[in-house]
């Protein structure tokens, strides 16, 4: 079987089109109207526009026949819209309406001007009238408004042309274009307008320099001791280009408004403003007041009222989002501050920070300050908290106060510093709450981070431990036999560090005093256990020189004490980080030696 493909194929609407026959025409002309290339699902169609006044319209097959009447509008060019339906397409030719065709003319002295213009008419008509049968009238296509206190006089008759004279005043309306006709007839009770004779001219309505005055709002909501803000516009009218000065009708006691700039000169047909700031006293009584708003330039006046609701004084409420804030130390955490505007106040809140009871040492605070809420709108700023790897353990305290002329508020942030983590401990333990690792840590962060000895010892111990302690604890995490290992390891400095935590808090009055007892503490037992023991079996052929050893560690150990003690009554934290390290590694390897040796004496190896 032969298979021949298929093609599709769509079927595009032809494109109409129309012809009008003729283009242009004056009022009661008839225009013929044909067109092709409709739908063919077309039935009826219609012929619309501002010019046609009567319309007969027919369809068929796609092709379009009628005619429409030229109704009585000012001349100028107009779309006309032939539409088909139930098809819906259609064409939109041009016409343009001309002034009806008279052997006559009119004068219009002047043809242009503002509302009010005193205007004399005058021209000439045929007309079959005799000189005892005749009138005139004076009409508008456009806007009958145009033409007020109308006169108008016919001389002249028979077979000749007869002349008219008249005047009208333009009336209030609209700037513009506006057609003026003359109609001569016969009888003397007035002409219909376009009946007979009439001729036509075009008079210019021009805007009357003048101005206009507006608010960006005429309603306003302001509490006691707070302002607000409100635009007013000047535009101009009629290439108005004048100075105009503002001012307010007479204000109630504790409001005061003044502008930005008075007076204010709008550019030619353009618009210039000012900035109105309403400003209410503190303790001004609540209550709905009136203002009056006033623009004077030469005889002209405008004015506004506005509706000013006075709340009560102005406030504003703090929050801070978090209230709490809890991160290690070497990190930084934030907190959202939010200003909200009560009854209307909209001004600027300064935010500053006090630390409560004790702050910690080594974190920096920084606030956006200060920060304006809108009335409608809060405003918001970022309260970042920053510490170091050597700041203060422990929950402190953080006093954030707005202030604003003599409003204040202070709302607390709670600030948590934990200690590094302990990571080779936690990874022999399995976990960070293990009993030993919280041990460890709580001595740590609760004691010796609170001393300034402690901390500054600890400054240094971190960058030692740290440098290697990650290896460690991740070879830990994935090897439990050497993890088991680990923990027989740690016993001996667990035990040795519950001592020196009891030993700490039984003299924590003198916190100072209490962590150099607990550090050499510490230390010595550390050196005597993990060194010590070690150095014990080798002490035999070298006591002589670690006689000597001894002797250099007790000097440095007690220049540590003394460089400690002056660090301490200067706050030189450089110093006390050297000399706490200084004593700790003294005592440390003092221990080691003395307990060595000790040991080796009572197995008779030393020399």
């Amino acid at each position: 079987m032969l298979l021949v493909p298929t093609q599709s194929f769509a079927i595009s609407p032809l494109s109409a089109s129309v012809s009008l026959n003729p283009n242009s025409g004056s009022s009661g002309s008839t225009v013929q109207v044909s067109g092709s290339g409709f739908l063919m699902s077309d039935s009826a169609c219609s012929i619309s526009g501002t010019p046609v006044a009567s319309q007969t319209c027919s369809i068929s097959g796609g092709a379009l026949t009628g005619s429409f009447t030229v109704g009585n509008v000012a001349p100028g060019s107009y779309t006309i819209v032939i539409s088909g339906t139930p098809g819906g397409d259609s064409v939109s030719p041009s016409f343009t309406v001309t002034a009806p065709s008279s052997s006559g003319f009119l004068d219009l002295n002047p043809n242009n001007g503002v509302a009010g213009t005193d205007v004399e008419i005058n021209g000439q008509v045929t007309s079959g009238i005799t000189n005892l049968d005749q009138s005139c009238s004076l009409s508008s296509p456009n806007n009958a408004g145009i033409i007020t206190g109308a006169a108008c006089a016919v001389n002249g008759g028979g077979s000749t042309l007869g002349n008219f004279t008249g005047s009208f005043v333009v009336g209030n309306v609209s700037p513009g274009q506006y057609v003026i006709e003359v109609t001569a007839c016969l009888g003397n009770n007035g002409c219909a307008p376009s009946v007979g004779d009439f001729v036509q001219a075009v008079f210019t309505l021009t805007a009357t320099p003048d101005f206009s005055l507006t608010l960006s709002s005429n309603a306003m909501t302001i509490g006691g001791g707070s302002s607000a803000m409100n635009t007013v516009t000047i535009a101009s009218v009629g290439s108005y280009a004048n100075p105009v000065t503002l001012s307010t009708s007479t204000l109630p006691s504790g409001i005061h408004v003044s502008f930005s700039s008075n007076p204010t000169t709008p550019p030619p047909d353009g618009s210039t403003t000012s900035t109105a700031t309403v400003s209410v006293d503190s303790g001004t009584p609540p209550n709905v007041y009136s203002i009056t708003i006033t623009g004077v330039s030469g005889s002209l006046i405008h004015s506004q009222t506005l509706s000013l609701t006075v709340l009560s004084n102005a406030d504003f409420t703090m929050t801070l989002t978090p209230s709490s804030l809890t991160m290690p130390v070497g990190s930084s955490a934030s907190s959202t501050v939010t200003i909200s505007s009560v009854n209307g106040f909209n001004s600027a809140v300064q935010l500053t920070y006090s630390w409560q009871a004790s702050a910690p040492s080594g974190v920096t605070v920084t606030v956006t300050s200060p920060i304006t809420p809108s009335s409608s709108t809060p405003a918001t700023s970022s309260l970042t908290v920053s510490s170091t790897s050597s700041s203060s353990t422990g929950s402190f305290t953080l006093a954030l106060t707005g202030s604003s002329g003599s409003i204040s508020h202070t709302t607390d942030l709670t600030v948590t510093l934990s200690g590094p983590a302990c990571l080779i401990a936690t990874a022999t333990y399995g976990s960070p709450a293990a009993p030993e690792v919280q041990m460890l840590r709580s001595f740590r962060d609760n004691s010796i981070m609170r001393t300034k000895a402690g901390s500054s010892f600890m400054m240094a111990f971190n960058a030692w431990y740290y440098s290697f302690s990650p290896t460690v604890a991740n070879y830990l995490n994935g090897h439990w036999a050497e993890r088991d290992a680990m923990k027989v390891v740690l016993y001996p400095l667990i035990g040795i560090l519950y001592l020196t935590s009891n030993v700490y808090t039984a003299t924590s009055t003198f916190p100072e005093f209490a962590v150099l007892i607990s550090g050499l503490l510490a230390s010595s037992l550390i050196g005597a256990f993990y060194l010590g023991l070690p150095l014990s079996f080798i002490r035999a052929r070298r006591l002589r020189r670690l006689v000597a050893l001894e002797k250099c560690l007790a000097i440095v150990l007690l220049s540590g004490l003394v460089t400690l003690i002056v660090g301490e009554i200067y706050g030189l934290h450089v110093l006390m980080m050297i000399s706490s390290a200084a004593i700790v590694l003294s005592t440390l390897f003092l221990s080691a030696s003395l307990t060595s040796g000790q040991i080796a004496r009572k197995l008779g190896r030393a020399n």
